[in-house]
């Protein structure tokens, strides 16, 4: 066609000095024939398979905004291709109006990948490919809600706010005469909720969680970049709380599981398993019990008025003969130790100490499962309340034990079996706690009783399970 001649209304063909960037011509009108195969083009792009071009449109898109698609595909394909398929549709098609489809295939093709990408990103700015968008997060469903406030709210930031919560309901508890000396149980609730707030630990626990979440509103309050999901909110109470407050408070409870665990192991491992041994052998005392002046909390860090000793059987693997785990009189033969009735030559008796001050930094540190520096008297409290379970001795603690899920005792303070591992997790740590550590290897049998003092972290193999039972988280 010559330069400057005339072209009818319909012919959408650009002059030869046109440029891909903005043809020189008027958009045609598109037939109904024209938009259902630009629909099929579009569809084929998401498929598998196909001709070559189809392969480098696939690619152009995935390379342009794969985290687009992606996202869009995995959080609702269906409902993301209803929603944006008319938009990126109509955009296609007014587009292409502007193009000569006579380039070279690669052209084309990575020019639709562009076309196509930009309206998805126009739509998604415009309100994203939720049908949701625009609708307050109260009136949402409750995945829309988990997804935003699971954004909103990190471990990192829980465990935080958790370390000062435990420390302030850890102080509110020692001075408080209905406690009876017990701050311990309220990180360690029942695995059943039927207590409900008439459970001392479910009550106690129920306020930290609030407290966590609360300092987690305040912070993000404060921050000037306030999640929209929590928009407007700055403190939560138990009588006024909407889903989205539910929903945060399940995913903080769920970030303590973990700590829980591990602490539970720690006190299982270095008071509960002396205490719950039916072995003559086996013993947990204070190795200075003429010494009933408590130091102050700044002093009291490897004294001996928190000094513990545990006296027990141990071999090189952990497993125990039948005689040294059960306390049955001494077969005729068999190895004895003092009074201590030994199955075999390599089971030996061992002595190890420990700082019930210490134990209590290391269980209240992996409760929160944060490197947090807790205060001297925070951690006094919990020591001291180890200390009163040592002193009661085992008769006591087995009463503790006993005490049945549908009794009042189940619900008042003092329950130390919430503290324990259900049955399958302590058999995995008597094993541990059985085997000989370190000089206790080399050391002779009549010189065990001088054994150092005993790790901690030894006791325990950290799996991140919660492995409570009934009884339990």
């Amino acid at each position: 066609m010559a330069l400057g001649g005339r072209r009818r209304a319909h012919d959408a063909s650009p002059a030869a000095s046109s440029t891909d960037d903005r043809p020189a011509q008027r958009p045609r009108r598109f037939s109904p024939a024209d938009v259902v195969d630009t629909a099929k083009v579009i569809a084929e792009v998401f498929c598998t398979g196909g001709t070559a071009e189809l392969v480098t449109v696939r690619k152009a898109i995935e390379e342009k905004a794969s985290d687009v698609v992606n996202t869009a595909v995995a959080a609702a394909m269906g409902t993301a291709l209803a929603t944006i398929g008319p938009v990126v549709t109509q955009a296609v098609k007014e587009e292409l109006a502007a193009q000569r489809l006579s380039h070279p295939s690669s052209s084309v093709a990575q020019t639709k990948a562009d076309l196509v990408i930009a309206a998805v990103k126009s739509h998604l700015d415009r309100g994203g490919a939720s049908a949701t968008a625009g609708v307050p997060f109260e009136q949402r469903s409750l995945d829309d809600i988990r997804v935003a406030v699971g954004r909103a709210i990190f471990i990192p930031m829980i465990r935080r706010a958790h370390a000062l919560a435990v420390s302030v309901r850890v102080l509110a508890l020692s001075n408080d005469a209905d406690a009876k000396r017990d701050c311990v149980t309220p990180f360690c609730p029942t695995a059943s909720k039927s207590a409900g707030t008439s459970s001392f630990a479910v009550k106690h626990y129920n306020r930290v969680i609030m407290a966590v979440y609360n300092k987690l509103l305040v912070d993000m309050a404060a921050s000037g970049n306030q999640a929209a999901v929590f928009k407007g909110k700055s403190r939560a109470t138990p009588s006024r709380l909407d889903r989205i407050d539910l929903v945060a408070l399940s995913i903080i409870r769920n970030a303590f599981n973990d700590g829980r665990s591990l602490a539970r192991e720690l006190m299982y491992s270095m008071l509960g398993y002396p205490q719950m041994q039916p072995s003559p052998a086996v013993s947990l005392q204070l190795a200075f019990p003429e010494d009933t002046v408590a130091p102050k909390a700044a002093d009291a860090d490897g004294s001996t008025y928190f000094r513990a000793t545990t006296t027990l059987v141990a071999s090189a693997s952990g497993v125990l003969g039948v005689l040294a785990a059960a306390g049955l009189p001494v077969a005729a033969g068999a190895l004895q130790l003092g009074a201590v009735p030994l199955a075999a030559p390599e089971q030996r008796e061992v002595v190890r100490h420990f700082c019930l001050f210490r134990l209590a930094n290391d269980v209240l540190v992996a409760l929160v499962r944060h490197a947090h520096e807790f205060e001297p008297d925070v951690i006094m409290c919990v020591a001291e309340c180890f200390r009163a379970r040592v002193v009661a001795g085992r008769d006591a603690w087995a009463e503790a034990m006993d005490v049945s899920l549908e009794s009042d005792a189940s619900k008042g303070p003092s329950c130390w079996g919430l503290l324990m591992p259900r049955l399958s997790k302590r058999a995995q740590l008597d094993k541990t706690i059985q085997q000989l550590k370190g000089a206790e290897i080399a050391a002779p049998a009549e010189l065990a009783a001088a054994a150092v003092e005993a790790p901690v972290d030894a006791m325990v193999e950290d799996d991140g399970a919660d492995d409570v039972e009934e009884l339990g988280t």
